[in-house]
């Protein structure tokens, strides 16, 4: 416990993770100077919050994020396929099966 007056940063909004309907803000409007998040709660906040490449500026956590934007076309085509492919083969052996 930090106590009534924990030491805080003010952030903007474009810094905190939108979890909200339709991607607003995850508390309503934000206020026009944005809002005041103690350091030990940005210190605890997942790095993919942050940026694509997953460094909590606050902690230094560093961290993996995947999102379908790391996966090249190339390689979601093949994934397509591939699915694709044991559906089929799922089907067939559905249908063989049964007579």
């Amino acid at each position: 416990m930090e106590g009534s007056n924990p030491p805080c940063k003010e952030v903007s909004a474009s810094q905190l993770p939108t979890k909200g309907p339709k991607n607003t803000a995850p508390y309503g409007t934000p206020p026009s100077g944005g809002y005041h998040v103690s350091l030990t709660d940005l210190k605890e906040l997942d790095p993919c919050f942050f940026n694509p490449k997953g460094t909590n500026p606050y902690s230094g956590k560093t961290a993996e994020c995947f999102t379908l934007m790391n996966l090249s076309k190339k390689k979601l085509s093949h994934l397509y396929i591939l699915t694709f492919g044991l559906l089929l083969l799922y089907i067939a052996n559905k249908l063989l099966r049964k007579q």
